[in-house]
């Protein structure tokens, strides 16, 4: 009867082993896939934002690159400098007014701040491989102004599986 049992139990923990061990091998290999993807990701990104830049004739050094994360943090202050009087204007144009305006099927939109905090770009892809900007700008009167452009650019990359 001990035999037994001691029998059952090293059956039972080479079962458990075994189902552990191939666990291990499929998570590893659903992590190499899922990093194969987001890099693909991250490059389709890279090449959108680059044909924008290059789209707008944009000096990357004059401004700050962010993106929707970031809103909380640039209306505040904490990426350019930012009047605490505008900073409820600004939210309500990038939160309410731009990000309403990117649409599904386009890339992440980026968010370019002004060094000197005058200028805010929400620079998009949309899904026809046009180069959108919503620009909010201050104004002679320290107002905030909104404009939007729409530039052909560079059709958004596919993302194959392979």
């Amino acid at each position: 009867m001990k035999k037994r049992m001691i029998v059952l139990s090293v059956l039972v923990l080479l079962i458990f082993s075994a189902s552990i061990a191939t666990y291990a091998n499929n998570s590893t290999n659903l992590d190499v896939q899922a990093q194969k993807h987001i890099a693909k990701v991250n490059e389709r990104l890279s090449i959108g934002y680059e044909d924008i830049v290059k789209t707008y004739e944009i000096d990357k050094n004059n401004y700050i690159k962010c993106g929707p994360e970031d809103i909380g943090d640039l209306v505040n202050g904490k990426i350019v400098a930012i009047d605490n009087l505008d900073s409820t204007k600004l939210w309500d144009i990038l939160v309410y007014d731009f990000m309403n305006q990117h649409t599904i099927g386009s890339l992440e939109p980026v968010i370019l701040a002004k060094n000197d905090g005058k200028e805010i770009l929400f620079m998009f892809k949309d899904k026809d491989g046009n180069n959108i900007c919503l620009k909010a700008s201050k104004n002679t009167n320290n107002q905030w102004e909104t404009g939007k452009e729409i530039r052909k650019g560079q059709p958004i990359l596919a993302i194959t599986t392979n």
